[in-house]
C-alpha cells in the first residue's frame, strides 16, 4: 500500500496554526475577563466582606456584610487557600441586586493572557521556520546547481513523531569528477518508504559556491514509482479480467 508522504515542516507549520489559534483563543478569553470586570466595578459597589467559612471541595467561600444595615450571608464561587475564616476580603455587590456578589481576580486573566501570548508568537514562530524552509527548497530549485545523488539509507529522525511514527529522512551520498564524495540529508517526513531504495537516483540542487545550502528533492522519485505502481496494478487486474 502506499502512503502520501507528509513533510515534517508541514507538521511544524500545523502545530504552528494550532498554537498561534490557541494563543488567540486564551487572550480573547482574557481581555473579555477583563473587560468584564472592568465594567462591574462601574455598575457594582467596592465593600470589603469577612470571611466566615470555606469549601476547598467546592472551591467556594462564605462572606458576610452588610447593606444599609441589612445583613447579608452569601457563597461565592472563589476559594483561596490564604483566605480562612476571620479573615477579610475585597469583594462587589450589585446596588439594585445588594445578595449579589463578585470577587475579581485580574490574576486570573494574566495567567490567561501570559500564556496565550506564549502560544501565539511560538505558533506564528513555527509558521515563518517552516514557511522559510519552504521557500529555501523552492529557491533551491529554480537556481541551485542540480546533482543526481544515489540513496545510501533511510534513517529515523526522532526529533519529530506523530501517531507513534517517527519521521525519516535519506541519506544521499554525490562522487564528482575528481573523486570527491559529498553527503547529503533530506528533509524529514512521514509515510512508509518502500519506493526509496538504496541506489535509487535522488536530485540534490545545492546553492552555487555553498555546498552547505541544498535540497534532496525526493517528491519526483516518489511519484514516479507510484505511478509504476499504479500501471502495475492496472496489468494485474487485467491480465486477471481477460473479459
Amino acid at each position: 500500500m502506499w502512503f502520501r508522504q507528509r513533510s515534517a515542516n508541514d507538521m511544524v507549520r500545523q502545530m504552528g496554526v494550532l498554537f498561534a489559534a490557541i494563543g488567540v483563543l486564551f487572550a480573547v478569553a482574557a481581555l473579555l475577563g477583563a473587560y468584564a470586570q472592568a465594567r462591574q466595578k462601574q455598575k457594582y459597589i467596592r465593600e470589603v466582606v469577612a470571611v466566615t467559612d470555606t469549601d476547598r471541595h467546592t472551591g467556594r467561600t462564605q462572606v458576610f456584610y452588610k447593606v444599609d444595615g441589612r445583613p447579608y450571608t452569601v457563597w461565592l464561587d472563589y476559594y483561596s487557600s490564604m483566605k480562612l475564616p476571620g479573615d477579610t476580603m475585597v469583594a462587589y455587590y450589585d446596588p439594585e441586586e445588594p445578595g449579589h456578589v463578585v470577587v475579581h481576580t485580574p490574576w486570573l486573566c494574566a495567567a490567561l493572557l501570559a500564556p496565550g501570548v506564549l502560544a501565539f508568537f511560538a505558533g506564528i514562530g513555527m509558521c515563518r521556520w517552516a514557511v522559510s524552509r519552504k521557500r529555501r527548497a523552492k529557491r533551491l530549485r529554480e537556481d541551485g546547481q542540480c546533482m543526481e545523488a544515489e540513496i545510501v539509507r533511510v534513517e529515523t529522525d526522532r526529533r519529530f513523531r506523530q501517531n507513534r511514527r517517527y519521521a525519516k529522512y535519506l541519506v544521499c551520498q554525490y562522487q564528482d569528477l575528481d573523486g570527491a564524495i559529498y553527503v547529503y540529508k533530506s528533509e524529514p517526513f512521514f509515510g512508509d518508504t518502500p519506493h526509496l531504495q538504496p541506489g535509487m537516483k535522488v536530485a540534490v540542487y545545492r546553492e552555487r559556491g555553498n555546498g552547505e545550502n541544498y535540497y534532496v528533492d525526493y517528491g519526483p522519485v516518489i511519484e514516479k514509482e507510484k505511478a509504476k505502481a499504479r500501471r502495475s496494478s492496472e496489468d494485474e487486474k487485467q491480465d486477471a479480467d481477460p473479459d
